[in-house]
């Protein structure tokens, strides 16, 4: 009995409280259900969002790609998608194309120097914006491997080696850590300065001497007058003289005789024929 009454007593004091709180909370109730639909629509604004730019960086993960395995992609391809691109495409759309115009002005050097060197700098500073304005690590850790390759490229190389010491301690176990203690070292010893400055004298076109009794003159190919009139060693030429030999004789082509056709016969008389020989008949 005892504790039927108390949890009777308990159940009127929280009808008492609740009456309280209901009385004290009414006359700000459209204040509150305000507030409430007011986080209602922000939570919902936000999903919205955040579906869209999800949906919005699968499109331009999907572009990328696309230039990726597409053979005829060119640094403006990648350049024009990074401009475009909000999430993180737009970090890997300019650093491909630092790396190809890196590639390329690698290959350039044995050809071109000038325009080799004009695709390193710019290489060089897409890799500095890069290691300025990127956030993820993985994405500042290959921006420093590139800009060290593009110094060691342009004949740098202490920058280079500055470069690399700083990707090996800022991430020393990274991915390229390795590759940078090898380069590194590589770079310091006198083989590596020697072969820098032997490729850039391979590389300087060595002056033409400017002479009359030379043809070329500067990058273009100039040839000596020639000569007027008939050499004086060659005679004119004569018939039945200068060789010794008889003049060749030109002697038309013979040609067969032409067969003139049969006579036809007249058409209602018999044709003519031979009598035969009447004394050879007899003797036989």
């Amino acid at each position: 009995m005892k504790s039927d009454r108390r949890h009777e007593l308990q159940q009127n004091e929280l009808a008492i409280w609740l009456g309280r709180s209901v009385g004290l909370v009414k006359p700000y109730s459209t204040a509150i259900l305000g507030v409430l639909l007011l986080a209602s629509l922000v939570v919902a604004g936000l999903l919205l969002r955040n579906h869209t730019s999800a949906a919005q960086a699968g499109d331009e993960w999907n572009d990328y790609f696309l230039l990726v395995n597409n053979d005829r992609a060119t640094t403006s391809d990648f350049e024009n998608l990074a401009k475009r691109s909000s999430s993180s495409v737009k970090d890997w759309a300019r650093m491909t194309s630092a790396d190809r115009r890196l590639e390329r002005a690698c290959d350039l050097l044995f050809t071109n120097k000038g325009l080799a060197r004009d695709e390193l700098n710019a290489a060089a500073e897409d890799y500095t914006t890069l290691l300025a304005s990127a956030s993820a690590d993985s994405v500042r850790e290959r921006a420093t491997l590139g800009l060290a390759r593009t110094q060691e490229a342009l004949g740098d190389l202490g920058d280079a080696v500055k470069t690399y010491e700083g990707l090996q301690t800022q991430w020393p176990k990274g991915p390229y850590a390795e590759k940078a203690a090898e380069r590194m070292g590589a770079l310091k010893t006198d083989e590596a300065h020697s072969f820098r400055d032997r490729f850039a004298k391979s590389l300087t076109k060595p002056p033409v001497p400017e002479s009359k009794e030379n043809i070329f003159s500067g990058d273009k190919l100039e040839f000596p007058p020639l000569p007027k009139g008939r050499p004086a060693s060659v005679p004119p030429a004569t018939e039945g003289t200068g060789t010794g030999k008889a003049p060749l004789k030109i002697v038309a082509p013979q040609t067969a005789p032409k067969e003139t056709p049969a006579a036809k016969p007249v058409e209602g008389k018999p044709a003519e024929t031979k009598p035969a020989d009447v004394k050879g008949q007899q003797k036989n």
